[in-house]
């Protein structure tokens, strides 16, 4: 469907997911950003911001996570990151400058609006265009983001197929929904702009055609 606003009047149910307690969740973030720690709400995030980011309108802060480390890299990394030749696509290496990939775990269960399905999103009046739109659209999807808050608000965050790492899925959690210690650090992390995290991550990144470049030697 076209990008268009969220309707007036809605008569559906959302489709509900729990995600229990104990479970292992991937995030890339800044170094001198805690694991567990929520990105702080930017006024206008534009087009730095992620698909379902609050605005200044909303107030609330955010965390994007993956069900497996290769979603939570690929949403992170090969945003916009377009083919170009017969070759792998070539990320400069200040893509992942100050970059983690850490594993969190949840401390409780957390109840999602589901989006993974035909009738899931039917469900809330929309199609594979809420959860596919590119970034240059991520002004009408966060709207959706709000809406679809508003229609449950016991809900945590949202589930959803990335469009990045098909078939699998991406979360949103936010500030206002989940209690502060709704996801636990664990010591397992690498440091993506180190020798060895590189190495490791451009041997993951293989099977996507991607490949991000080796710092430029200092003089």
């Amino acid at each position: 469907m076209p990008a268009q606003p969220p309707p007036a009047r809605h008569d559906g149910t959302p489709h509900r997911v729990l995600l229990p307690k104990g479970s292992f969740l991937w995030r890339v973030h800044n170094r001198a950003q805690g694991p567990a720690e929520f990105t702080r709400l930017r006024p206008s995030p534009g087009l730095l911001g992620g698909r379902f980011d609050g605005s200044s309108e909303d107030g609330y802060d955010h965390c994007y996570l993956g069900r497996g480390q290769t979603t939570a890299l690929a949403e992170c990394l090969l945003r916009s990151v377009t083919f170009d030749g017969g070759g792998p696509r070539i990320l400069p290496f200040q893509t992942v400058a100050g970059k983690r990939l850490s594993l969190v775990e949840t401390a409780l269960e957390l109840p999602l609006i589901s989006l993974t399905s035909t009738p899931a999103l039917a469900a809330v009046a929309q199609d594979e265009w809420l959860i596919q739109a590119p970034p240059t659209e991520y002004a009408e999807t966060r709207r959706w983001s709000r809406w679809l808050r508003g229609l449950d608000p016991t809900v945590a965050g949202l589930d959803w197929i990335s469009r990045r790492d098909l078939p699998n899925r991406s979360i949103v959690l936010y500030s206002d929904r989940c209690d502060p210690a709704a996801l636990s650090p664990t010591p397992l992390h690498v440091d993506l702009d180190t020798p060895d995290g590189l190495s490791w991550l451009n041997i993951v990144l293989r099977p996507y055609r991607a490949v991000v470049s080796r710092p430029a030697p200092r003089p």
